[in-house]
């Protein structure tokens, strides 16, 4: 064998030594993994009913907010393009999908008693769900705008994501219908529709959270707040008819 022939031979042997301990390596790193605990898992946001518990007011729950998780209630508004509440509640489910039937219904009542109706409906995804979208087809004489996903994921028009893929065709017929400029742009009245609502209650009216315990106290003081914020919007409307 040449000299050449040695080396190749040597540099083989010594590649396949290496190949050999970093597989070894990777296996005793891997058991060692094993040994210390359970693999690592994705941390869920749910919190088990029977956890909620206030020591102060049994009737509130855990809620999940933008800032983390507080013991409170959760406070429901619907409001006109003027930012008029015509409708308000409060109720202690984390989740809105049950508030959009009775809401509504609330919001209709009202308005009855001035025989004006709403035509239109905008709701975020908080209130979707095949239930609300089944409703809201009953209603002929109300085009229903709901987000089918999170507001990133409407910003980005993504018509063909896993969110919507796997769902039904309700989802998918009120997602195709989101996707029309015409109803974006009248989607896009929502937030600054409602959301100024809770900003001027809480930032310009001082509202600090509910001050009272237990349910029905909470809701009453609610409707007070709601009172207050039409009472001064009205008043800075003056002789405008547009409040109405």
């Amino acid at each position: 064998m040449s000299t050449a022939e040695k080396r190749l031979a040597k540099i083989k042997e010594a590649k396949k030594y290496l190949e050999a301990r970093k597989k070894a390596e990777a296996k005793k790193s891997k058991e060692s993994h094993k040994k210390h605990g359970r693999k690592s898992q994705k941390p869920d946001d749910t919190v088990k009913p029977e956890t909620k518990v206030n020591m102060t007011d049994s009737e509130s729950r855990i809620q999940k907010t933008s800032k983390g998780y507080i013991q409170g209630y959760n406070a429901q508004a619907v409001a006109t393009e003027d930012q008029i509440v015509i409708a308000c509640d409060v109720v202690n489910e984390a989740n809105d999908i049950h508030q959009l039937k009775p809401m509504l219904e609330q919001a209709q009542q009202n308005l009855s008693e001035i025989d004006v109706y709403a035509k239109t409906v905008l709701a975020d995804a908080g209130y979707c769900s095949d239930d609300n979208l089944e409703y809201l087809e009953s209603k002929d004489e109300i085009n229903a705008l709901v987000s089918t996903r999170k507001e990133q994921e409407m910003r980005k028009a993504e018509s063909g994501s896993k969110n919507i893929r796997h769902r039904s065709d309700r989802y998918k017929a009120m997602d195709r219908n989101l996707q029309n400029p015409v109803s974006r742009y009248i989607y896009g009245f929502r937030k600054r529709i409602i959301e100024p609502v809770f900003g001027q209650m809480k930032h310009c009216q001082g509202f600090p959270g509910f001050l009272l315990r237990g349910l029905e106290k909470v809701k009453n003081e609610f409707t007070l707040w709601c009172s207050a914020h039409n009472i001064l919007k009205l008043y800075r409307y003056g002789d405008r008819k547009t409040a109405i």
